[in-house]
């Protein structure tokens, strides 16, 4: 396309007219009943829950970052950082608790008491099974549908974190 743009005569007041290639696609073959839950959120395995709030954590902290910020790519990763960390989701964990329902904290205290083969070297043990609580309990309230119990405990959370942001900014 780019290649023969010298060669042809154009009018530059006339829209260049796009090539028809067509691709041929083949017909979507996915089973929507693989989505479909097996068991019930609450039936599932702490790892399982967490392996899901893990990234339904991170797509709310980046969604968040995204719409109340214009900066380069970098600085937006080093914002996510700050949210989506153990030390972070350590501190969010402890910042909810208190609004949690007795339901949500059962599935909290699962994720809280599992046992992880793998800590980082750099994170208490602490902190690394209430991040792992904190994400559980994402995960059970994704699965279950109850996104907008997740956008209040989210909103919770962020509140804090710019909070002790502003606190910083004051102190400095």
């Amino acid at each position: 396309m780019f290649l023969n743009r010298k060669n042809k005569k154009t009018n530059a007041l006339e829209p260049e007219k796009a090539e028809d290639k067509s691709i041929n696609l083949p017909e979507l073959s996915l089973n929507p009943d693989a989505f479909k839950l097996k068991k019930s959120p609450r039936e599932m395995s702490t790892y399982s829950l967490a392996f899901m709030g893990d990234a339904v954590y991170e797509a709310l902290a980046r969604s968040y970052i995204v719409a109340n910020s214009q900066s380069t790519v970098g600085r937006l990763h080093l914002d996510k950082l700050e949210i989506v960390n153990a030390s972070a989701q350590f501190r969010a964990a402890k910042v909810i608790f208190d609004y949690l329902t007795e339901d949500e904290r059962q599935i909290f205290l699962r994720g809280r008491n599992a046992h992880n083969a793998h800590i980082p070297k750099n994170k208490s043990a602490e902190e690394y099974r209430y991040a792992t609580a904190l994400e559980a309990l994402f995960g059970y309230l994704y699965l279950s549908g109850k996104t907008d119990r997740l956008y209040i405990l989210f909103d919770i959370i962020m509140r804090d974190i710019n909070e002790r942001k502003d606190n910083k900014k004051e102190n400095e």
